[in-house]
C-alpha cells in the first residue's frame, strides 16, 4: 500500500466497525514550530505575488483557476487538507468518518468550536449546511436558494398541467397564459407570475423536442424539460440563478446534509463512497463561505468574499480582474507553536502576470517576492534554476492534463469512434514533452501517474501512429459523409498556451485532421467549457467547444478525477432491459431522515410525513438535474454507462486491494474505448527572490488530530503540502525584521 492510499485505508479500517474513534479534540494552537522566533519576525510586512490567472468573482460558480485559487485559499479555507503524504487532515474539521454498518453511505464530521467568519458569524454546522443548501442546490426544502425556488416554481407550473387540488390549480392541458398567478396562498406560499419570457421558453422547448421525434417527441419525455426550462425564467426563480454551479453535479452524490449537532455534520449519500472526505475537499475548492455572502444577493455573492481564512478582503474595491489585495484577518482562530498570532503578514498582493517571461523577469528582479509557474514552463524553470537570486519549491509530478473529446455536442466529430482515435494517434507525446515543456515533467503512459489508484497502461495507446490516423480519419469520413474530420479546441490568451495549442495543430494537419483555435481568456474559457445553465435555444452547450487540453485529473486517489468521466453525475450506471431504475433518494433517504426529525421533537407519523417530502424533492432533483446539470462536468459527454458502472464499483470497494484493482479496470476501459487520452504529466513550482527575504514556506504544521482507531496521531507535526495545484498555504509565510 502506498502512502497516498493510507486516508482510503484507514477508512476502510472502519468499515464494520461498532464502536465510533475516540477522538482527542485539538485546541486552536498547531504545535510544531516555524523557523524563526515571534521577535524577529516583521508583523508588518507585506508581499506581492506575480500569477497567471484572472479574477471572475467570488460565488459558486466562480470557479477560480488554479493561481488565482490560491490566492481565494487565503480568504477561504477547507474542512480538510491534503497533507505531505497526500493524506486529508482535519483544517476547519477535527475528524470525518463512516458510520458503522452504513456501507459506506452514511459520513460524520466534526467540525472546530471557537472560528468565526470575516464577519464575526460562528462557523458551526449550521453553516456548512448552509453552504451545501445554497451552492450544491441542497434537497429543495428552501425557497431561498435556488433549486428550492426552482422546485417550487416546477412544482406551480407542473401541477397545472396535473390539476393538482391541493394547490387549488384547475387543469387545462395548456402552459398557462402570461399573467396567470399560480399559489401565493397560506396553502401554497410559493407565488408564480407567468411571464411572456416563460411562455415562450416552454413553447420553444417543445417544438424543439417534438422535431426530433421518436421518444423525445412525447409529453412524458418533453413536458418536464419544458416546465422546468420555464420554471427557470420565472424572475423570483432568475434573482437566485447565482448559487448555480459545477458543485450542484460535483455533490451529487449527496442526498442530505444535516446539523445532528452544533458542530457535527452528517451526511447521507446515493451511493456507497471510500473517499467521501475527498469530494468535501474537491481540489482545494469546496471551502467554506459565510452565509452572509450568499444570502444577500447575486451582487454581494460576486462582490464580497467572506471566509474563515488568515486573510481576509476588506473592501470590494480591493479586487479586479487582474488584481487581489488581502489582509491580516485579525482574529484569525490558528496560532504557531509559541501561541503566536497567525498570519505573520500584514498584507498580501497577487497580481495577474499573463506572459511567463514577464513573470520569470519581474520575480529576478525582485519586482515581486514569488511567482508561480508550472512544467509548461520548462526552459523558464530551467533559467531561473540556474539563477542565485531565486529559489524555487516545487510539487510532485501528479498533475495529469487530458485531452476531452466532446461526443455530446452538437456538431462534434467526436461521438464517432473513429475520429477520437484519429486524434489520440496523431500525437508525438514525447515530442510535445521536448518542444513545448523542455523535457519538464513526463510523457504520458496512461491518463494518471503511477501513483495514482487508477494508474494502469492498458488500453493506452500513446504512440505516433500517423498511418493508422489517416486511416481512423478515413473510417469517419465514409461512416459520417464527412468531407473532412475538423473540430475546435480553446487556447488562453497568452503566448504559450497559443504555441501549445498550434504545436498540435501542426501535428494534426500531418494526418489530415483540422483544428480550429479559439482564443479567449482562462476563465472565459472555463465558464464555457463548464456552462451549468446553457441557452440551448440559442444553440449553446455545457461544454461548448469540441475538444479541450485542460487538467481535471489529479493526485494519488480518484475522488475529484471520477465526477469528471462519468455519463452524468446522477447516473446510476447501466440498467438492464426490463429493469426499474434503483430510486434517488426515496426509501433509504426517508429512512435515514425518520430518526433525525423524531430526534428533534416530531412523532413518527409527522417526521416521517416530512421525510418523505424531502425524499421526494431530492428525487426530483435528481430526474430533472440529471437532464440538465448533471452532465456539466462531464467534459467527454459521452453515453457509455458501463464507465459509471466500473467507477461506482471502484468507490464501493472495502479494501485498498479491491479499490486498487477496480479503478484500474475502469481506466484501462476508458483508454480502450477510446473516451480520451492524455499527452504529458506535470507538476507546479513558484520561485521567491531571496533578497526580498520571504520564509516559511511550508513549515506550518496542520492542526492538532488524533484518531485512536485509525492509529493516526497528526498531533500538530502533520505537515500540509508545501505546493499544490493552487500553490501555497500562506498562513506561516514570514519576512524578518530589518
Amino acid at each position: 500500500m502506498t502512502k497516498s492510499q493510507s486516508t482510503r485505508s484507514r477508512v476502510l479500517r472502519r468499515v464494520g466497525v461498532a464502536v465510533a474513534a475516540a477522538i482527542a479534540v485539538s485546541t486552536l494552537a498547531t504545535s510544531g514550530g516555524n523557523a524563526a522566533a515571534a521577535d524577529v519576525i516583521d508583523y508588518d510586512a507585506t508581499a506581492k505575488v506575480a500569477i497567471y490567472d484572472t479574477f471572475s468573482g467570488w460565488c459558486f460558480a466562480n470557479n477560480l483557476a488554479n493561481s488565482a485559487l490560491m490566492a481565494g485559499r487565503t480568504i477561504y479555507e477547507t474542512l480538510f487538507e491534503k497533507t505531505t503524504t497526500n493524506d486529508l487532515s482535519g483544517l476547519l474539521a477535527v475528524k470525518g468518518e463512516p458510520v458503522a454498518g452504513s456501507g459506506l453511505k452514511t459520513w460524520k464530521v466534526t467540525l472546530r468550536k471557537g472560528i468565526k467568519f470575516h464577519d464575526g458569524s460562528d462557523f458551526n454546522a449550521a453553516a456548512v449546511v448552509d453552504n451545501w443548501q445554497y451552492g450544491s442546490a441542497g434537497d429543495g426544502t428552501l425557497t431561498t436558494t435556488y433549486w428550492g425556488a426552482m422546485l417550487a416554481e416546477f412544482g406551480n407550473l407542473y401541477g397545472w398541467f396535473a390539476g393538482d387540488a391541493t394547490k387549488g390549480i384547475t387543469a387545462t392541458g395548456a402552459f398557462p397564459s402570461a399573467g396567470t398567478t399560480i399559489g401565493g396562498t397560506t396553502q401554497n406560499p410559493w407565488k408564480t407570475t407567468v411571464t411572456a419570457k416563460q411562455v415562450s421558453a416552454f413553447n420553444n422547448t417543445v417544438a424543439k423536442e417534438k422535431s426530433f421525434g421518436g421518444t423525445r417527441a412525447t409529453a412524458a419525455k418533453y413536458l418536464p424539460k419544458a416546465l422546468f426550462g420555464a420554471a427557470g425564467k420565472a424572475k423570483n426563480v432568475a434573482a437566485l440563478s447565482y448559487m448555480a454551479s459545477t458543485a450542484v453535479a460535483f455533490g451529487a452524490n449527496i442526498l442530505a446534509a444535516v446539523a445532528t449537532g452544533t458542530h457535527e455534520v452528517t451526511y447521507r449519500l446515493q451511493r456507497a463512497q471510500n473517499d467521501f472526505l475527498g469530494t468535501t475537499y474537491a481540489s482545494g475548492r469546496s471551502f467554506q463561505r459565510a452565509p452572509s455572502q450568499f444570502t444577500d444577493g447575486a451582487g454581494d455573492c460576486v462582490s464580497t468574499a467572506v471566509g474563515t481564512g488568515p486573510f481576509q478582503l476588506a473592501r470590494t474595491a480591493d479586487w479586479s480582474t487582474n488584481k487581489l489585495k488581502v489582509v491580516r484577518n485579525e482574529n484569525y482562530w490558528r496560532k504557531d507553536a509559541a501561541g503566536n498570532k497567525l498570519p505573520y503578514l500584514k498584507e498580501i498582493t497577487f497580481e495577474n502576470v499573463k506572459e511567463v517571461a514577464s513573470r520569470a523577469n519581474a520575480i529576478v528582479r525582485g519586482t515581486y517576492d514569488v511567482a508561480m509557474f508550472g512544467s509548461g514552463d520548462g526552459k523558464f524553470n530551467q533559467t531561473l534554476r540556474k539563477n542565485t537570486k531565486v529559489a524555487e519549491i516545487k510539487s510532485a509530478t501528479e498533475y495529469y492534463p487530458s485531452l476531452w473529446l466532446n461526443q455530446g455536442k452538437p456538431g462534434s466529430p467526436f461521438a464517432n469512434k473513429n475520429a477520437r482515435l484519429a486524434v489520440m494517434s496523431c500525437i508525438n507525446r514525447a515530442d510535445y514533452l521536448k518542444v513545448r515543456a523542455a523535457n519538464e515533467g513526463s510523457v504520458a503512459k496512461s491518463l494518471v501517474g503511477p501513483t495514482n489508484i487508477m494508474y494502469t497502461t492498458e488500453g493506452f495507446s500513446g504512440k505516433l501512429a500517423v498511418a493508422a490516423s489517416k486511416r481512423y480519419v478515413a473510417a469517419y469520413k465514409a461512416e459520417t459523409k464527412a468531407t473532412n474530420l475538423s473540430f475546435t479546441i480553446p487556447s488562453d490568451v497568452s503566448s504559450s498556451s497559443i504555441a501549445n495549442i498550434e504545436f498540435l495543430k501542426a501535428q494534426w494537419k500531418k494526418c489530415g485532421i483540422t483544428a480550429i483555435r479559439k482564443t479567449s481568456e482562462a476563465a472565459d474559457i472555463i465558464a464555457k467549457t463548464f456552462n451549468a445553465s446553457p441557452d440551448t435555444d440559442a444553440g449553446e452547450y455545457y461544454n461548448a467547444y469540441d475538444a479541450i487540453a485542460i487538467l481535471l485529473m489529479e493526485g494519488d486517489d480518484a475522488t475529484f478525477n471520477m465526477p469528471f468521466v462519468l455519463t452524468n453525475s446522477y447516473s446510476v450506471g447501466t440498467v438492464a432491459t426490463g429493469a426499474t431504475a434503483p430510486t434517488w433518494g426515496g426509501a433509504d433517504l426517508v429512512a435515514f431522515y425518520v430518526p433525525i426529525l423524531m430526534g428533534a421533537g416530531m412523532n413518527q407519523a409527522t417526521a416521517t410525513a416530512t421525510a418523505t417530502g424531502i425524499a421526494t424533492a431530492v428525487g426530483t432533483k435528481a430526474a430533472i438535474f440529471g437532464g440538465s446539470l448533471g452532465t456539466v462536468l462531464s467534459l467527454n459527454h459521452h453515453s457509455d454507462t458501463v464507465i459509471d458502472d466500473k467507477f461506482f464499483a471502484a468507490g464501493a470497494a472495502t479494501t485498498d486491494a479491491e479499490a486498487t484493482t477496480k479503478y484500474g479496470e475502469a481506466t484501462a476501459y476508458l483508454q480502450a474505448n477510446g473516451t480520451m487520452t492524455s499527452i504529458v504529466h506535470g507538476y507546479y513550482n513558484m520561485f521567491y527572490n531571496k533578497k526580498n527575504g520571504l520564509q516559511g514556506f511550508g513549515l506550518l504544521p496542520l492542526p492538532q488530530v488524533t484518531d485512536t482507531i485509525a492509529g493516526f496521531n497528526a498531533g500538530g507535526t502533520t505537515m500540509q503540502r508545501k505546493i499544490s495545484n493552487w500553490g501555497v498555504d500562506w498562513t506561516g509565510v514570514y519576512k524578518t525584521k530589518k
